[in-house]
């Protein structure tokens, strides 16, 4: 007689969420992260550009509840957290509003425009506790995370030196082209947190050069140097350009890590370790959109009452940097971190 087992499936636990934030991003988020998640359920959209939902209803056929106002959402709709997918003068308005009513966010990177902003959302979500994770999603590319054990392995010794190079010609219509330091607040955000998370050391100190090439569509500076010197002593030059003529790099960047008995060089999603006159190639699987690791990341931090790796806590020592950077550039000097 054939015995009989019984499959026991794990039920599937939806999460209800409304998006805040439709331009170009937004919309992306949407088209390929939240609607090709089968854990979420978009309950709300929230842009204050009515045109904005027209070409939504072309994603499916879904009926979408949708509002140009959070406060008008939120008082009419319930929500396990918030995707917060505004330009970054709007974070903290929106966050604030989540924060207050208990729900938890997703925000784009950066926390805030300015670094009193995002110090005031930190603040805001410790004194609440309501969870806020940044979609820093660039740490979570498989290169990256492989790199970080290698390095965590003793491999390549005791890290000395960083180099990271990153060129593109990045022409944006939306907000991007009016900041005052474009290059700082949009990908060069994601680089210095990888930085931090690669190196796993935190900035002391930062000297800052930036400028606007003549020929640049940005009005704020789109190409920037920054020295930086973390801890254990680790020396770190960061060269990057939004609006660079021609060489452009991954959108990861070109990265030179040195320690004392090996160099690692990421390049074009390749890995390649440089020791005892050796060169060997690392492979590893080519990541596809690493937002949807993060969001992965968040609803695992949400279901186990814990902080995300993104955490606004962490997040915000990554502000920190880009804070003294901004500082060093006005100052023409060394600007110290401190804790």
């Amino acid at each position: 007689m054939k015995s009989s087992s019984k499959i026991i499936k794990k039920e599937v636990i939806f999460l209800d969420v409304i998006q805040i934030g439709l331009g170009q991003f937004g919309f992306s988020w949407l088209e390929k992260i939240l609607l090709k998640n089968e854990r979420i359920n978009v309950v709300a959209l929230v842009d204050k550009n009515k045109n904005t939902f027209k070409k939504v209803q072309q994603l499916d056929s879904s009926n979408y509840d949708v509002f140009t106002g959070i406060e008008e959402a939120l008082n009419q709709i319930k929500a396990d957290f918030i995707l917060n997918v505004t330009p970054p003068k709007i974070h903290k308005k929106i966050n604030f509003i989540a924060l207050e009513e208990g729900i938890p966010v997703l925000c784009e990177k950066p926390i805030a425009e300015s670094y009193e902003d995002a110090y005031d959302v930190l603040e805001k979500a410790e004194i609440t506790g309501v969870p806020l994770m940044i979609a820093e999603n660039y740490r979570f590319n498989e290169s990256i995370r492989k790199v970080r054990k290698i390095i965590e392995s003793g491999e390549i010794g005791k890290l000395c030196t960083v180099n990271i190079d990153f060129n593109r010609k990045h022409k944006m219509s939306n907000y991007h082209k009016d900041l005052k330091h474009p290059m700082l607040l949009d990908v060069g955000t994601h680089h210095l947190d990888m930085l931090r998370y690669l190196t796993g050391k935190e900035a002391k100190s930062v000297f800052a050069r930036a400028w606007t090439p003549e020929w640049s569509w940005y009005d704020g500076y789109s190409s920037i140097n920054l020295f930086i010197e973390m801890e254990n002593n680790i020396k770190v030059s960061y060269r990057g350009s939004l609006s660079a003529s021609n060489k452009f790099t991954d959108w990861l960047a070109k990265w030179r890590i040195e320690g004392n008995k090996g160099v690692i060089q990421i390049r074009d999603d390749q890995i390649i370790i440089y020791k005892d006159n050796n060169k060997q190639f690392i492979s590893v699987s080519k990541s596809k959109d690493t937002r949807k690791k993060v969001l992965d990341e968040f609803i695992n931090s949400l279901e186990k009452n814990i902080d995300g790796e993104t955490d606004i806590k962490d997040n915000f020592k990554t502000f920190k940097i880009y804070k003294a950077a901004i500082e060093s550039i006005q100052k023409n000097g060394i600007v110290k971190i401190i804790d």
